[in-house]
């Protein structure tokens, strides 16, 4: 999650990762968003649809919502930050990333990319597999393993995603629910991304243009979108006061170059031995696309992270 700013000010809470949780359906959220007190919302689908590139004109359509769908006050970040809160002072170290995991006497060392090497009994590795494979050296893993990290794709890492801000929600007053569905794009989809209050207005859409035609020539991208939103909302879509394109394929702790060269794939629940220690109990994977509850949603990277921390703690 990150902000976009707007003139003078900054606006938060633009989410260019994820943005959806769905605590009637996954319980594993529901626990975690009571743990740590963040607060959900309903997400906005009052209104009709627009369906874009299903005629020669666009069309106002009711589609049904997506049951208990919901977004988060300061985005699925404020989990993290929530997280964090609740950890010594000192623990978490950013800006370090670990390119080599060895075995040592008492546990495993971890190598950096800039900076002295740590010792720790157990590491836990939280990336995408296929990203761990391609950029840490893990010392005597085992080659079954090494390919099940291969096989892994990760969700949505070749996708990008479209936030555009508007001084406000006015495809709400003409009683559209800032939701489209397109055939022509470049966004296949768009959803209505403005704050609970309604304070600012925003929406975001995911791209459909491939990861080898963004990158060509982001400003015709640009382009394309601003003449969709106004095709979709009229004039007044003309002149947002921010266009942000996160492009996740250009991540490389995101995006794996695998993940580029194959078809994008939501990852299925794999074998258990993603889910057990590996190296004497010291090596362990918590990452969402491991988990066999939800894998590559946020429910997932939970349910691993907490099965994982349970496991560890029961081989000590």
């Amino acid at each position: 999650m990150r902000s976009v700013v707007c003139g003078t000010n900054e606006i938060p809470t633009c989410d260019t990762g994820p943005t959806w949780v769905w605590p009637r359906w996954q319980p594993h959220v529901q626990r975690w968003l009571d743990a740590l007190s963040v607060r959900p919302f309903p997400q906005w689908e009052q209104g009709d649809a627009i369906l874009d590139g299903y005629g020669p004109q666009v069309v106002r359509q009711p589609l049904p919502g997506q049951d208990g769908i919901v977004r988060l006050h300061g985005g699925p970040g404020a989990i993290v930050e929530a997280v964090q809160d609740r950890l010594e002072p000192g623990t978490v170290h950013t800006g370090s990333e670990v390119v080599g995991i060895e075995p040592a006497e008492h546990g495993m060392r971890l190598r950096l990319n800039a900076g002295p090497t740590w010792e720790c009994s157990v590491a836990i590795i939280a990336t995408p597999l296929r990203v761990a494979h391609e950029r840490i050296m893990i010392d005597a893993l085992d080659s079954n393993v090494t390919r099940l990290m291969q096989r892994t794709s990760t969700w949505m890492g070749q996708q990008a995603k479209a936030v555009v801000v508007y001084p406000s929600p006015f495809w709400r007053a003409r009683g559209l629910s800032g939701r489209v569905a397109s055939r022509a794009g470049p966004l296949v989809e768009m959803h209505d991304h403005s704050p609970e209050d309604g304070a600012f207005g925003a929406l975001f859409g995911f791209v459909g243009w491939s990861a080898q035609d963004r990158a060509r020539d982001p400003s015709v991208l640009r382009a394309a979108i601003l003449e969709q939103l106004v095709r979709c909302f009229g004039p007044e879509a003309s002149d947002p006061q921010q266009l942000v394109l996160q492009d996740w394929a250009k991540e490389p702790l995101i995006c794996s170059q695998l993940d580029l060269r194959a078809p994008p794939e939501h990852p299925t629940v794999g074998p258990d031995v993603l889910r057990q220690g590996h190296l004497d109990n010291r090596l362990w994977f918590a990452v969402s696309e491991t988990s066999d509850v939800s894998p590559g949603l946020i429910e997932g990277a939970l349910v691993a992270g907490e099965r994982i921390a349970e496991r560890v703690l029961a081989c000590r």
